[in-house]
């Protein structure tokens, strides 16, 4: 994503990325926002390496992130 927002940055293309990434250059007036594409949807992937004795936390994270959601 950090290609395309310096494509767009450049004024050499334009970008579909989230508005966070590019959150400062829209609040500065730098890029502008041309239109919302609602039904795309971002995936994240969580790696992390199995040890012998796994973190809790880190389970319930997976697990929580594993949850589908609306939002």
């Amino acid at each position: 994503m950090a290609m395309l927002r310096l494509v767009a940055r450049e004024g050499t293309g334009y970008a579909l990325v989230p508005p966070v990434v590019i959150r400062d250059e829209l609040n500065s007036g730098r890029l502008v926002e041309r239109c919302r594409v609602p039904e795309v949807r971002e995936r994240f992937y969580a790696i992390f390496q199995r040890r012998q004795f796994p973190n809790p936390l880190v389970r319930e994270l997976l697990d929580t992130l594993a949850t589908p959601s609306d939002q």
